[in-house]
């Protein structure tokens, strides 16, 4: 606190004057000496342009100015004393909730389940919810506060100044092909057999970073895809590769529904990481909490 020069010590000297209304009293219980007591009074009432006392040889008392201060600030010592003994104990409010988005094919259970029981049961106050989105949404929503954290992959990640990312954990890349692509029948292949493939992607608008670096990775193996389908969402990919019209980069435990109709072929040295964000102007303790977590225990 710096309000004209004013300090949280000269208040507590004032509430302590204004309680017991006697000098020598007020100092014996801050353990400070009359003389520093009195100093810092007069510097506050030079500092406010106000007499906040009468003093007379028999008493003192409060002014009207003194009294508005007084009941005005009363409680400001107490509620100090709680928050910092709130803040000591990390101590939060039944009610507190944290809000928490991942996308819609990320199959959480393999690295986050037990991490979620395991917080819930060293902090059982806090209620978590759980939302299920496409990228796009998952930022929007992080952006404007509908979601606390989001579980998203290291694509989304970017140079944002209003948003933190912290890595989780790292899933294995793979190339995703349909059992009716030739590819399928092979025991291995790597990303340069692709380069006559179609390649389908999520939209750009929806994972600008994921597309970039997909195309990225073909000129480092000195080609372009013949061809690239974009689609709106995964499961849209799914079912283009499913019939066949392409390949696709995905994680490797993206789920699902017809594992029959697919094969998939990991990526050597191209994992992809699981990250969290959380905006830093989130003052939701819950998050800072979780995040600490998950970093201790990852």
């Amino acid at each position: 606190m710096n309000y004209k020069g004013i300090t949280l010590l000269q208040i507590e000297y004032f509430l302590a004057v204004a309680k017991y209304l006697n000098f020598t009293e007020a100092s014996k219980r801050l353990y400070t000496s009359q003389p520093s007591l009195s100093r810092q009074i007069a510097k506050l009432e030079e500092l406010l342009g106000v007499t906040l006392f009468y003093r007379t040889r028999r008493d003192v008392r409060l002014t009207a100015a003194g009294i508005v201060l007084h009941n005005e600030i009363s409680g400001l010592t107490e509620q100090i004393e709680s928050s910092l003994k709130k803040c000591m104990e990390l101590s939060i409010d039944r009610n507190t909730s944290l809000r928490i988005g991942f996308h819609m094919t990320m199959d959480l259970g393999i690295y986050l389940n037990g991490l979620i029981q395991d917080f819930q049961k060293k902090y059982d106050q806090i209620e978590l919810f759980f939302e299920k989105h496409n990228f796009k949404a998952l930022r929007d929503k992080l952006e404007n506060g509908s979601l606390d954290i989001v579980f998203t992959l290291s694509f989304e990640e970017d140079k944002s100044d209003e948003i933190v990312w912290t890595k989780v954990t790292e899933l294995e890349g793979c190339i995703l092909t349909s059992v009716d692509n030739p590819l399928s029948q092979r025991e291995s292949i790597s990303f340069k057999d692709l380069e006559h493939e179609t390649f389908i992607v999520l939209e750009k608008e929806v994972l600008p970073n994921a597309y970039d670096q997909i195309i990225a990775e073909c000129r480092d193996n000195h080609f372009m895809p013949k061809k690239v389908l974009e689609m709106p969402n995964v499961d849209s990919i799914l079912i283009a590769v499913e019939s066949n019209q392409g390949i696709s980069i995905l994680d490797k435990h993206v789920r699902l529904y017809r594992k029959d109709k697919f094969k998939r072929f990991p990526i050597a040295n191209h994992p992809i990481s699981v990250i969290i964000g959380w905006k830093k102007a989130n003052m939701n303790p819950a998050v800072s909490m979780m995040n600490n977590f998950i970093m201790n225990n990852t």
